[in-house]
This record gives C-alpha cells, sequence and structure tokens, in this order.
C-alpha cells in the first residue's frame, strides 16, 4: 500500500483501514492485526481524541514505554510519569 498523508503527517506503510461493529453497550473490537502491530493486550489503555474529521484511537503512554529509552530527556521523562500520576488520582 502506497504512503498517504494524515493532517500534514506522512504514513508509511498504513495498514488497510478496517471496519468494526459498536455494541449495545458502545463496544467495539480491535482487529488483531492492529493490536500485534501497536502492542495492544488485555487491558492496555486506549486515548480516544475528536479530531474535528473524526475519531482517533491511540494506544495511552505507559511508565514501560519510557524504559531504557535514554532518547528522551530527562525532563520529558519526568512531565509524562506526573501526568500519568495526575490521571491516576482521578
Amino acid at each position: 500500500m502506497p504512503n498517504r498523508i494524515l493532517g500534514g503527517r506522512i504514513l508509511e506503510n498504513p495498514m488497510p483501514a478496517a471496519r468494526v461493529t459498536v455494541t449495545r453497550r458502545g463496544q467495539t473490537t480491535v482487529p488483531v492485526e492492529f493490536r500485534r502491530k501497536y502492542g495492544i493486550e488485555e487491558g492496555s489503555v486506549l486515548e480516544i481524541e475528536d479530531t474535528g474529521r473524526g475519531l482517533l484511537l491511540k494506544k495511552a503512554r505507559s511508565t514501560t514505554d519510557l524504559i531504557g529509552t535514554g532518547k528522551r530527556p530527562q525532563r520529558e521523562i519526568f512531565d509524562a510519569l506526573d501526568k500519568m500520576r495526575e490521571e491516576d488520582d482521578r
């Protein structure tokens, strides 16, 4: 599949779109190929965002995403940890 542009960003080798059904209780299933590609497992937290053009669903960052990166500035890691703690307190 060729690259696509989304929101001014080039998506390299995007997966084909998938259709899912929303249940009476508002639940849906993320297709297995997307779960594997993005490391979504049982218990993973997803964020949903209204982009104005539709909904964007993405895996929320967790502390395990920060372990061993070494590529992020220390301040960024501390800020991300503070944000996660605030969300846990809600």
